[in-house]
């Protein structure tokens, strides 16, 4: 039994996820053992705040072993911040996790990484973007991180496992949960491609709400830099944004049509120094490597000025272009009635316009 991976997780048990505690421990006792071995010292005891020291009594290092075997049983690697497979760009960060809990392969965290993330009421402008600007970075042998949710984190994941290259997901969830459900499908073949899922949270701990907030920073550590695709101002990607800025990371943002709320993030972010992209040279350009030798081809134009549709694909199709929506809701948008509506997106569907997503919702391809 690995001992010394008990003594990490008892600290994280006794600190929690997130803290930049364990690192001013470690400036004064100069081994993990150490700290164990001193749990009930006065000096010790002070540097903790009052629930950590509660638990510093509570939490017994036997648990650990079980929770160890537990992780062996489902295939869950324990990299602890002092191991070498650790990665070297995330340890550098200002808070960087002090376990992180991986299904799949674990060498992938330690390859060149750009994240890529954005809305989840992503448009087909976002969509476009995406595959343009990623594919040809995987093409470049760079992995490419994202978060495994709605929208562009799974346009991204989906960019790497297309061009064949590999992909990390960040889960703001227990490692052994996948969030949303209907993306573990998606998580398996990120697995068996090579890539791999990491969270910083035990298999069995219970959900907190600042659990994906706190996760945008393994987003943005693990990357040499971050691509803002789509952003309202105030979202989660605009969170990741400001971590990978506290953190030293080059941050790129898609200009993005002045009347769409979800470019008014990532236009904030040009106004604010990011360095605006409309190709992958240009990320690579940002970060100071050569060229990929692939076409430089400008942004597509936002959906106004795409494809017009006339009638009642018109109507669907001017309900869909700045988001994805519920079969319901764009039947009460266009007042169609129900069984047209269906027959219509069928169609859209077969042509590649639109597609469906779970829970019967749309968006424009």
């Amino acid at each position: 039994m690995n001992t010394k991976l008990a003594y990490w997780l008892w600290l994280y048990r006794v600190l929690g996820p997130c803290s930049v505690r364990f690192r001013e421990l470690f400036y004064r006792y100069d081994y993990i053992e150490d700290i164990y071995e001193n749990r009930r010292s006065p000096e010790l005891l002070a540097m903790l705040a009052p629930n950590e020291a509660a638990r510093c009594e509570r939490v017994t290092l036997e648990t650990q072993y079980t929770l160890i075997e537990q992780c062996e049983k489902r295939k869950i690697s324990v990299l602890c911040y002092a191991d070498d497979e650790y990665p070297e760009r995330l340890r550098q960060t200002r808070i960087p996790p002090m376990i992180l809990f991986v299904t799949g392969e674990i060498r992938a965290l330690r390859t060149e990484c750009i994240s890529g993330v954005g809305s989840r009421r992503q448009t087909s402008y976002g969509r476009q973007a995406v595959r343009m600007i990623c594919e040809p970075l995987v093409k470049a042998g760079f992995t490419l991180v994202s978060g495994l949710a709605y929208g562009t984190d799974v346009d991204v994941h989906r960019a790497a496992l297309r061009g064949g290259g590999l992909t990390v997901a960040v889960l703001g969830t227990p490692i052994n949960e996948t969030f949303p459900a209907e993306h573990e499908a998606l998580r398996r073949e990120i697995e068996e491609a090579g890539g791999c899922v990491v969270s910083e949270y035990a298999p069995g701990m219970k959900y907190q709400k600042s659990f994906f907030p706190r996760r945008n920073r393994i987003i943005s550590g693990l990357s040499r830099g971050v691509i803002i695709f789509e952003a309202a101002r105030k979202s989660g990607t605009m969170i990741t944004a400001g971590w990978a800025l506290e953190d030293g990371r080059e941050v790129f943002a898609v200009p993005g049509n002045i009347t769409s709320l979800m470019s008014e993030g990532t236009n904030d972010l040009i106004r604010q120094g990011a360095s605006p992209v409309s190709c992958a040279q240009d990320v690579l350009d940002g970060i100071g490597l050569e060229t990929i030798h692939a076409e430089k081809s400008e942004l597509p134009k936002p959906p106004r000025q795409q494809e017009k549709f006339e009638g009642v694909r018109g109507l669907i199709a001017g309900c869909l272009e700045d988001e994805e929506r519920a079969l319901d809701d764009i039947a009460a948008l266009t007042g169609l009635a129900p069984q047209a509506l269906l027959a219509e997106l069928t169609m859209m569907e077969l042509d590649g316009v639109v597609e469906l997503l779970p829970g019967s919702r749309y968006r424009m391809v």
